[in-house]
C-alpha cells in the first residue's frame, strides 16, 4: 500500500514538475508576464485534466482487455471440456456407429508411391539414412520422397502466385498433394467406373448417375502455413484434377492443420459430413507435409526436435502426402459399388487429450491412448447405423456378429520417441495381448521418418492396405502429436 502511495506521489509530481517547467520556460521564451488565469489555467488545471485523462484512458483500456479476455477464455473454455470429453458420447447415440465406404486411397512417402513398399518397410523397421538433403556437405539423417516434380510445380506456382513465398518445403509439399490427389481420384474411377462413365454399349441394368458425383476435397496443409499459401495450393491441386473430373463438379477445401494429429479429425468430419448432408457427392481428405528444405531443417535444429547423437529424441525430417476417398454406405450407387468391387468401410474416430504435452523424459501416460482405442474397438462389434437423417428409416443392421471384434493389425503414425514410443507399446501390449508387436504393429514413422500432419492419414491409408491384406479390421492410431491422442478403424466388407 505504501509503496503504491509513494508511487503514485513520484508520478504526480513528475507530471507537475514537467508541466511547470515547460509553462516557465514558455512564458520566458515569448516574455510573457502570466496573469493569474495563466497561473492557474497551465500550472494547475493543464497538469490535473492531463493525469485524469490518463486515469480514464488506462480503465477503458483495461475494460476492453478484460472483455477480449473473456471472449477469448469462453470458447477456449468450452473447447477445452470438448477435448476432454472427445469420444465420449452416449453409447446409444447412432451417430457414433455412423460409416462410410473407402472407395480408394493413396499415399507417396520416402519410399515411393507404392502402399505395400511402404507397408513392407515399416514392417522391417527399416530406418531414415544419412542424406546430404541440403547440399552443404553437412548429412543428417533424413528420408526425403523421391520421383516428385519439384521444378515443375515450383515453375507452375511462381508463374501464378508470384507474390508468395514458395520456399523449397512448400513447393514439395504441393507437389505430393497433387500427385497424390491424381492418383486417388484415377483410382476411384478405375475401380469404381459407375462414379463417372456409363456402361460401355450404353446400357446397364444397374442405375446410373446422369451426373458424377460433387467431388469435395479437404486439403490439409501445415500448420505453419498463412492462409494466402493454403488457397494457392488448394487452387494448384483443383486444377490438375481438371482433366480426371468435371471442374464444375469439384470442391475444394485448402486447411491448416491444428495439430499432427489433425488429418484424424478431418476423416471423422468427413464421415459425419457424408450422412448429414444426403446430397450425390464424393468426400475425399488429403494430406501433404515436407520438412525437406533449408528453413525447415534450421526450424528443426532452433526447436532442438533434429535427430542427432546429441538429441536422441529428435526426428528425422521427412515429407509425404496422403489421401482418402469416401462415399456414403446410402449414397444413389452404392449398390452399384457394391456389386462392382465390395468397398472397405471406415468406423468414426475416437479422440482424446493429454492434459499437458509429452515430455521427452519421464513415464508414458497411457490413459488417453487406452481411452480412445477401447472406444473404437468397442465400434466394431457394434452394428453400423447407416441410415439418412433426414427423416429415413434406419437401415437393418450389417450382419456382423455382435461379439468382441479384434483388429488384426494396428498401425500408427508415431516416429522414434522415448516416451511416446513406450506409450504406444505398453497400451498395444496391455489391449492386444494376442497381437505380435513386432509383426502387428507398425509405426510408420520409423521407416518414413517425420512426416508432420501427413502421419495420421498414413496411417489410416497403410490400415485400409493391411485390411485388404489380412482380411480382418485395422486399427490406425495417432500419437504423434505431443496431446492428442485418436483412433479410427478400417473393416472389411460384409460378404454373404
Amino acid at each position: 500500500m505504501l509503496a503504491r502511495l509513494f508511487r503514485s506521489g513520484l508520478i504526480l509530481f513528475a507530471v507537475f514538475a514537467l508541466v511547470w517547467t515547460a509553462t516557465i520556460l514558455w512564458w520566458q521564451s515569448i516574455h510573457r508576464m502570466p496573469t493569474t488565469t495563466d497561473i492557474v489555467t497551465h500550472l494547475f488545471l493543464l497538469p490535473a485534466g492531463m493525469i485524469a485523462g490518463y486515469l480514464v484512458i488506462r480503465r477503458a483500456l483495461d475494460g476492453i482487455r478484460n472483455n477480449v479476455a473473456a471472449a477469448v477464455s469462453t470458447p477456449a473454455a468450452a473447447r477445452d471440456g470438448a477435448d476432454a470429453s472427445d469420444g465420449a458420447v452416449p453409447d446409444d447415440d447412432p451417430g457414433r456407429r455412423w460409416r462410410a465406404l473407402v472407395l480408394g486411397t493413396a499415399l507417396h512417402t520416402a519410399k515411393g508411391a507404392d502402399t505395400v513398399a511402404t507397408a513392407t518397410a515399416t514392417a522391417e523397421q527399416q530406418r531414415p539414412d544419412v542424406v546430404d538433403v541440403l547440399r552443404d556437405g553437412m548429412p543428417i539423417f533424413a528420408a526425403p520422397a523421391e520421383d516428385i516434380d519439384v521444378d515443375g510445380t515450383r515453375e507452375a506456382l511462381e508463374q501464378a502466385f508470384a507474390e508468395l513465398p514458395w520456399n523449397d518445403e512448400a513447393v514439395r509439399t504441393v507437389a505430393l498433394a497433387s500427385d497424390v490427389a491424381e492418383r486417388l481420384v484415377a483410382q476411384a474411377l478405375e475401380q469404381y467406373p459407375a462414379l463417372y462413365f456409363p456402361a460401355a454399349d450404353g446400357s446397364s441394368s444397374a442405375p446410373q448417375a446422369e451426373e458424377p458425383p460433387r467431388l469435395v476435397l479437404t486439403l490439409l496443409l501445415p500448420e505453419r502455413w498463412q492462409a494466402p499459401m493454403a488457397a494457392a495450393a488448394g487452387q494448384y491441386v483443383r486444377g490438375r484434377l481438371t482433366g480426371l473430373w468435371p471442374s464444375e463438379r469439384i470442391s475444394m477445401e485448402p486447411l491448416t492443420a491444428k495439430g499432427d494429429g489433425d488429418a484424424m479429425v478431418q476423416v471423422d468430419r468427413a464421415i459425419l459430413a457424408l450422412h448429414r448432408e444426403p446430397t450425390h457427392e464424393l468426400r475425399g481428405v488429403i494430406a501433404a507435409d515436407s520438412h525437406i528444405g533449408a528453413e525447415a531443417i534450421e526450424r528443426l535444429r532452433a526447436t532442438n526436435r533434429l535427430f542427432s547423437a546429441q538429441c536422441e529424441h529428435g526426428v528425422a525430417p521427412s515429407e509425404a502426402a496422403a489421401g482418402i476417398m469416401l462415399y456414403p454406405p446410402h449414397g444413389a450407387l452404392a449398390e452399384t459399388l457394391a456389386q462392382e468391387s465390395p468397398p472397405a468401410s471406415i468406423v468414426r474416430a475416437t479422440l482424446t487429450r493429454l492434459d499437458a504435452p509429452t515430455p521427452d523424459k519421464g513415464q508414458p501416460r497411457t490413459a488417453a491412448l487406452d481411452q480412445a482405442i477401447a472406444q473404437t474397438v468397442a465400434l466394431l462389434a457394434e452394428p453400423a447405423d447407416n441410415a439418412k437423417t433426414k427423416g429415413d428409416e434406419p437401415a437393418e443392421p450389417a450382419a456382423e456378429s455382435a461379439s468382441a471384434i479384434q483388429p488384426v493389425v494396428v498401425t500408427a503414425d508415431i516416429s522414434p520417441h522415448p516416451v511416446r514410443t513406450v506409450e504406444l507399446a505398453r497400451v498395444f501390449s496391455e489391449r492386444f495381448g494376442e497381437l505380435d508387436v513386432g509383426a502387428d504393429l507398425l509405426p510408420i514413422g520409423t521407416a518414413c521418418g517425420h512426416t508432420g500432419n501427413a502421419g495420421a492419414l498414413l496411417a489410416i491409408v497403410l490400415a485400409h492396405q493391411q485390411c485388404a491384406e489380412r482380411g480382418g479390421p485395422a486399427l490406425a492410431l495417432t500419437a504423434a502429436d505431443p496431446q492428442q491422442r485418436g483412433a479410427i478403424a478400417v473393416v472389411p466388407p460384409v460378404t454373404a
